[in-house]
């Protein structure tokens, strides 16, 4: 769509749907004050537009038995950053892998049933790649979210 343009109602859109991917569109559209027509269209060109790319859910993974959040940060040889980064994205426990700036290249967000399983992800699966020349390992004490990250200050 040329000359799409992002409006205060759009981002009212967005907070809401933040908050809950599943509200109706004639709730959002109420909240907003227009139809849940106008709201429905708006939601599709956000959409065509890239700046909705999906619609998801967030897990509890410690209410699953994941009780063991970690951060492995890598330091990779060379610049092997990107082909190592996609190599570990599809590993079983991982959930999130960002292929970064600074003293590491890589930072891993996984999740473990315990210590134990940290320990064989870290050893027997990590420690396999050649490219990697260090990690460091951070477990997550308690997590804090944000619950309206940018969009307040659009």
């Amino acid at each position: 769509m040329k000359n799409f343009k992002l409006h205060k109602l759009h981002l009212k859109v967005l907070r809401e749907l933040y908050r809950n991917s599943r509200e109706k569109y004639g709730k959002l559209g109420k909240m907003c004050g227009v139809s849940s027509v106008t709201c429905h269209n708006w939601i599709q060109a956000m959409k065509r537009e890239g700046i909705i790319r999906r619609f998801t859910i967030d897990i509890d993974y410690k209410k699953l038995g994941y009780s063991v959040e970690a951060l492995i940060e890598i330091k990779a040889n060379r610049s092997l950053s990107q082909k190592i980064a996609k190599k570990i994205s599809p590993l079983p426990n991982v959930t999130h892998v960002w292929d970064i700036t600074g003293e590491t290249d890589i930072i891993v967000r996984a999740f473990f049933k315990n210590t134990e399983e940290l320990s064989s992800f870290l050893y027997n699966t990590l420690q396999k790649f050649p490219e990697i020349e260090r990690m460091t390992t951070h477990t997550v004490l308690e997590s804090y979210e944000n619950p309206n990250p940018l969009l307040e200050k659009l």
